[in-house]
Order: structure tokens, then sequence, then C-alpha cells
């Protein structure tokens, strides 16, 4: 575990347990954390549900500096710490759930000579939240900013059991299939069954024929980066363009988040 300077978190998910039969253990959980991990003392929160912002247009520079700054400043925990207060100071009801990130490389932005980043946060959903995407603008480092839902799109999973998209092969309840030879077996069964083939069982072959159960094309597997229906199949469905970019319940909460200073205005 890596602790910054003022933020840290550690997530705890309950399968079995309720949270009301884990609230007693909390005690216990606290003195053996303290000791085995040599955490500075903390607090045990309920979490709640959580989004991505990113803010464009943002300084690299402090306020009053200028165009002038340093590769220095923004190599250090002060100033994502400084960036995370700033958002919560400055824009009431806003709780900032974990540590900011800059978008791109500090030394590339220095030979660019660039004086504005981008800076992603992790925030709680609220209403606080849904008013500023409804605006677009949020207040930050002096100066209203542009701000905008960060949704992350990843190639979509590949079940390694049936081939098909949207789950993994531990939660696969469908018939397997061969990604190598598209037969009603395990990839890892596979065997080609030409005469006095030297290839071993479950991998590919000169007799083997690149063909994809997912596009139709040739020239790969199922499941290759490279295919077209994994690129085009989002892991998360972006937000709908009218209206706000949050969806149901903006005051909804769950189980263990970071102690804010706004968290009682949220309350």
């Amino acid at each position: 575990m890596r602790l910054r300077s003022e933020i840290g978190c550690i997530y705890a998910t309950m399968a079995e347990h309720s949270y009301t039969q884990v609230e007693g253990w909390l005690e216990r959980c606290h003195a053996v954390l303290m000791r085995d991990l040599s955490l500075p003392d903390f607090g045990f929160f309920r979490d709640t549900q959580k989004l991505k912002i990113l803010v464009a247009g943002v300084p690299l520079a402090d306020v009053g500096r200028g165009a002038s700054w340093y590769i220095k400043d923004w190599t250090n925990d002060r100033v994502y710490d400084g960036l995370r207060n700033d958002l919560e100071r400055s824009n009431p009801g806003i709780v900032c759930a974990g540590r900011p990130n800059i978008l791109g490389s500090v030394h590339a932005m220095k030979e660019a000579r660039l004086t504005k980043c981008s800076i992603r946060f992790m925030v709680e959903k609220n209403s606080a939240v849904d008013v500023v995407l409804r605006s677009s603008r949020v207040c930050l480092r002096g100066g209203n900013r542009v701000a905008r839902l960060w949704v992350d799109h990843r190639p979509a999973h590949v079940c390694h059991n049936c081939m098909q998209l949207g789950h993994i092969s531990t939660l696969c309840a469908f018939p397997p299939r061969c990604r190598l030879c598209r037969g009603n077996h395990k990839t890892l069964n596979h065997l080609c069954q030409a005469r006095n083939c030297d290839g071993k069982q479950g991998e590919s072959c000169e007799h083997t024929v690149r063909l994809c159960l997912l596009c139709e094309g040739s020239g790969h597997f199922t499941g290759h980066p490279s295919c077209p229906a994994v690129k085009m199949t989002p892991e998360v469905i972006p937000p709908p363009l009218r209206g706000s970019p949050m969806a149901g319940d903006a005051g909804a909460r769950s189980g263990i988040a970071d102690r804010s200073r706004n968290r009682e205005n949220v309350r």
C-alpha cells in the first residue's frame, strides 16, 4: 500500500455479511490496521456512489505566477491535495473521493510550453455534481473551468468459455466454444485433427484457420484486440446527450469513503 500525504482509502467488500453485522467488528479492524499497516488514525464510513469528472483548462502555474511553472510542482502530493481541497472549497457540496490525476506527461507539457492541463477527479455522486455537469462549468484554481463527465472506454470482455462479449468465463453458463476451430469444446481441449500434425493441445498450428466468431472476419482469432466487434463495444455505455449525464438517484449511497470536509454539507 502506498499512502498519500492527506488522502488514502481502503475498500472492503462484504459478500457474506451486512453492514449491520460488520459494524460491531470495526473497533477490532481499526486496531489491526493501525498495528499491522502502521496507518495514521482514520475512521470507517459507508461508501457512496462515485463518478469521474474531467476539468479542462486548468492552469499549470499557481495563481499569480503567470505562465511560469516547474515540473517539480506537479510531481508531489502537495499539488494534488491542494487541487482536491480547492475543488471542494470553491464548489460547495462537491465531495472528492480520491486523489486527482493529471492527464498526460508533465515533461511533454513542459517541452511543448503548455500553460494549461486537464485534471480528472473522482467525486461522490450528488446533486452538486449534477449541477456542475448540467452547466459544464466548475470553479478551480481561481477560475471558471470547463467540466464534463469522464467515461472509461475499454475493450469489451470476451468470455474464454463461450467466446461471447460482456462477461467472463467464471460467470458463464453457455456451452463452450473453441477460439481456434470454433468447435463445441474449450480452447484448452483443442487438438488438431490433421494427420501427423505436431501441434500441441490447446495451441494453434499450421492447419489452424484464423476466423473470428464475433465479426466473422478472417485474419485474427476471437477476442483479438484488433477485432472491430471488440472495439465497438465499450465496457461503459456513454451518457445521453440531453439533460444531465447522471442517471438514477443522485443521493443514493451504498459503503467506505474518505472523511471529507463537505460530507456534512451533503447530508
